[in-house]
């Protein structure tokens, strides 16, 4: 029991030398000071991963087809937008040709007036 012990001490003594050498090493060699060096390599340590698979049920399989639906539904809102960008830009077209229309009929208008003023001016200082 106690030579179990003493090696269980001796190993972990060892594997505290292990690590602080490492600091040391990449702190004298490679200008690395040890809280990077941990932050790295509990970076690298903690990206082994597990991959977890849960079996096929109602919820997940709801979940699923969800996350399909809402695709479906973000490719037809693009598609959807395209086509209101296209209509928006034929509309402003046929709008500024309204409104030149409506600008043009109201210069003839104007002109009009002026004519028919000109045409009372004469005819009131007659002959």
């Amino acid at each position: 029991m106690n030579i179990l012990r003493v090696a269980v001490k001796l190993a972990i003594a060892t594997g505290i030398l292990v690590v602080v050498g490492l600091f040391i090493f990449s702190w004298r060699f490679y200008n690395v000071n040890p809280v990077d060096l941990g932050q790295y390599l509990g970076a690298r340590v903690g990206s082994v991963g597990t991959q977890l698979e849960v079996a096929e049920n109602p919820y997940n399989s709801l979940a699923r087809q969800l996350r399909e639906r809402e695709e479906e539904l973000d490719e037809r809102e693009k598609k959807l937008l395209e086509t209101l960008e296209k209509r928006d830009a034929e509309n402003r077209w046929i709008s500024n040709l309204i409104l030149g229309s409506i600008t043009l009929l109201f210069i003839l208008l104007l002109f009009n007036f002026y004519l028919d003023y000109k045409m009372r001016k004469n005819e009131s200082s007659g002959p």
